[in-house]
């Protein structure tokens, strides 16, 4: 499975650039962005395949991650 760090890697850019080209942030330029959704489309990069470790990163840092999870008590 494909990393940031893979994508930021082949193209010797910083991870955190790759992360805000992904995530869409107005602050990365659009040929950048372009280059960077490319080179993600051709090593197979998913941002949704690995939820388990979102959750744990969100947990790490105090913030609550989407499970997708409703519990109902009667």
């Amino acid at each position: 499975m494909p990393t940031q760090k893979e994508i930021a890697q082949k193209l010797n850019i910083y991870r955190s650039l790759v992360a805000r080209a992904l995530k869409g942030y107005p602050d990365v330029s659009s040929t950048t962005r372009e280059r960077i959704q490319r080179t993600a489309a051709e090593i197979g990069y998913d941002p949704n395949t690995n939820q388990a470790a979102r959750s744990l990163a969100a947990r790490r840092y105090g913030l609550r991650a989407k499970t997708g999870i409703i519990a109902f008590m009667f």
